[in-house]
C-alpha cells in the first residue's frame, strides 16, 4: 500500500467515526478534515462499500426487512412486505397494520 493509499484509507476512517459514531454532520467533518462536505459524503459511502463501515440493527422489524428482500429477489416481486408476529394473537393485528401501511402509501 502506498503512502497515498495509507492517507486516503485514514481518511476514510476519520471521516466515518466522526459520522457515526461522534454524530457529527458531514459540514463539521470537512471543516476539520481542511476538505469539502461532497469529498466528506464521498470519503463515508467508500468506507461503507468497502467494508469498513458496517451497521447492524437489532430489533425484529429489521429481520422483517432482511425477509422482504431476499423474497422480493428470489421471487423478482415488485414489492415484498413482511411483518413480525410475537404470538399467534398478535399476527393478524400484525399483518392488519401492515396492510394498512400499504394502503395508506397508495393512496396517498
Amino acid at each position: 500500500m502506498s503512502k497515498e493509499d495509507d492517507i486516503r484509507l485514514d481518511q476514510k476512517v476519520r471521516a466515518a467515526w466522526m459520522y457515526y459514531i461522534a454524530g457529527q454532520n458531514q459540514s463539521e467533518i470537512a471543516s476539520q478534515l481542511g476538505t469539502s462536505r461532497p469529498v466528506v459524503q464521498r470519503l463515508i459511502a467508500a468506507a461503507k462499500e468497502e467494508g469498513i463501515v458496517s451497521i447492524n440493527l437489532h430489533h425484529p422489524v429489521a429481520n422483517c426487512l432482511d425477509y422482504a428482500q431476499l423474497l422480493q429477489e428470489k421471487y423478482r416481486l415488485l414489492e415484498c412486505n413482511v411483518v413480525p408476529a410475537f404470538s399467534e394473537e398478535s399476527t393478524l393485528d400484525s399483518v392488519s397494520f401492515g396492510c394498512y401501511q400499504l394502503m395508506a402509501r397508495y393512496l396517498q
